[in-house]
């Protein structure tokens, strides 16, 4: 099976929500961050890049790449890995 990762688009973004809601237990922070910030990175915190990952034309799952939370992420774990050491 071949999988594509693709940037939302205007005419993708409805198949994201489709697919979000039909698993919205699962998908609750993704489809909070799509309502309050929109699809694409900004300056608010928890705002992301989405993207839709298809196979054989199908959406099979959506993920964000949420910049400034990583950021902190990645400076906790460094600062976490340094305590414990």
């Amino acid at each position: 099976m071949q999988y594509s990762i693709e940037v939302i688009t205007l005419s993708s973004q409805k198949e994201m929500l489709n697919f979000l809601k039909e698993y919205e237990t699962y998908t609750l922070f993704l489809l909070g961050n799509y309502e309050n910030y929109g699809p694409i990175l900004s300056d608010a915190l928890y705002s992301g890049n989405f993207k839709l990952i298809r196979s054989q034309g199908q959406v099979v799952g959506v993920f964000a790449l949420l910049g400034k939370v990583i950021c902190l992420l990645k400076q906790y774990c460094k600062s976490l890995f340094l305590i414990l050491l």
